[in-house]
């Protein structure tokens, strides 16, 4: 801890010599204040990712994104077609109007299709 106070007011004078003094005290009165309010300990990196996704291969981690991408795009198709305006999507013959559908969610026909018979297999929807 007795060498960071002088490393904080060093690192400054190196990378920044150009700036005029008011600036450098600025920059330097900035960090001493970043470190001070964090107790004088230096953060470490958070993962973010689990160790299996790090190790992840181009063709895994497409795959893992097709994959939650279809999960969303699904929840999104189910929360219409059992929300509220579900009535505003069928037609008078209670299909589904898929093309009302893909324009109002802003997906493919052939997405809503295929979400639609995976739903009505699993008895999700009618």
């Amino acid at each position: 801890m007795s060498d960071l106070p002088c490393l904080l007011i060093c690192i400054p004078y190196r990378n920044f010599y150009y700036l005029e003094k008011s600036t450098l005290r600025a920059k330097c009165r900035a960090i001493w204040n970043w470190y001070n309010s964090r107790d004088w300990t230096i953060p470490v990196n958070r993962k973010t990712k689990t160790d299996e996704e790090l190790l992840m291969t181009r063709r895994e981690r497409a795959l893992s994104n097709a994959k939650t991408i279809k999960e969303q795009k699904r929840k999104i198709i189910l929360n219409t077609l059992t929300g509220m305006f579900a009535t505003e999507y069928k037609r008078k013959n209670s299909a589904w109007n898929i093309s009302k559908l893909s324009r109002d969610l802003k997906m493919s026909d052939n997405t809503i299709r295929k979400h639609l018979k995976e739903l009505r297999e699993e008895d999700l929807i009618k």
